[in-house]
């Protein structure tokens, strides 16, 4: 059976689809529009016996005109979801997004709602979110990095009063308050990643003062696919604003980017998802925390659990393209 990615060009990118891919060989697909190409429609829906996951909302127009082409065609296709977060209506959104909502909202509940569209998701606390709307079985794909997800004990470039926010850089993710905060504690803060388009210059300098305070850099963007230099740094800064159960639930990108290369996580204490799987280990630490810089760490233990969630990622996506379902 032949498996076919079909998402946008940024996710197409993305480690979450590299991951999928080694587990099980597929094409990949990078929309261009929201709006399918009628040729691309076209050769989508010629395809027989193949296995479509759609990614995010982005790709929910496609999945629905080639879902419906292909029953009309009596095409036996399988098709899967994979939800990258819930779908929010942001009452300070621009005009065009709001507008663009509604369909999306549509189609989204169309797709929850439909028996043979099968449904996978990046947590455990957002598939029980969507177990629940559409009362189907949803399986949880981790988004472990593709080939280097096990940290190794190799410990020598690293200086321990290092801290480090990679990413994008907006207030909802790091306030000058925070760096502030951690370079009372003895932390030395820098910056990778780039400030949104609609970042304030006031906010730009006040956090670029405070980290040049801590004794921290800004190192400008960064390649996701070469993370090394985050080999010098000894904790990742996750602390983040918002309080959604996109963000309660989530595990995202960066925290099993940090933890292949063995950074402490210095996370929100409302990160119930990443606290609960990895606090354990000595590898992620709550903000409320007083900074313990000897604290035991028990890397077996992490490269235990992280070894059973690409396991079952495998399992997982297996499952669903073989049209077995998975369910532990």
């Amino acid at each position: 059976m032949k498996v076919i990615h079909v998402c946008s060009a940024s996710t197409a990118r993305g480690s979450r689809i590299e991951a999928q891919v080694q587990a099980v060989e597929a094409d990949v697909i990078a929309l261009v529009s929201m709006l399918p190409k009628l040729s691309l429609v076209s050769k989508l829906a010629k395809n027989k016996n193949s296995t479509f996951i759609f990614h995010e909302q982005y790709s929910l127009v496609t999945l629905f005109i080639v879902y419906i082409t292909s029953f009309f065609l009596s095409r036996k296709n399988n098709f899967i979801y994979d939800i990258h977060d819930i779908l929010r209506k942001k009452s300070s959104a621009p005009l065009k997004a709001k507008l663009i909502f509604y369909p999306l909202y549509f189609l989204e509940s169309w797709v929850l709602k439909r028996g043979p569209i099968k449904l996978v998701t990046v947590s455990s606390g957002l598939a029980d979110y969507y177990k629940e709307l559409s009362e189907k079985t949803v399986e949880v794909f981790y988004n472990l990095i593709p080939g280097h997800f096990l940290p190794s004990k190799e410990d020598s470039e690293r200086r321990i009063d290092q801290a480090i926010y990679f990413g994008q850089i907006y207030e909802a993710r790091i306030t000058p308050e925070d760096v502030r905060k951690l370079s009372k504690q003895g932390l030395s803060v820098s910056l990778s990643g780039r400030f949104p388009a609609s970042t304030t210059e006031k906010y730009r300098q006040e956090l670029l003062l405070e980290v040049d305070k801590s004794g921290g850099k800004f190192l400008g963007e960064y390649a996701p696919s070469d993370l090394d230099f985050l080999k010098q740094f000894s904790y990742s800064i996750m602390l983040f604003g918002e309080t959604s159960e996109n963000i309660i639930h989530c595990m995202p990108n960066k925290l099993f980017q940090s933890l292949s290369y063995g950074l402490t996580c210095l996370v929100s204490p409302h990160l119930k998802e990443v606290i609960s799987n990895f606090y354990d280990t000595g590898f992620v630490l709550t903000s409320e925390e007083k900074l313990n810089r000897f604290s035991e760490k028990d890397l077996d233990k992490l490269n235990d659990k992280l070894r059973y969630m690409n396991e079952r990622n495998h399992l997982v996506l297996k499952g669903l393209v073989g049209n077995t379902g998975f369910s532990e």
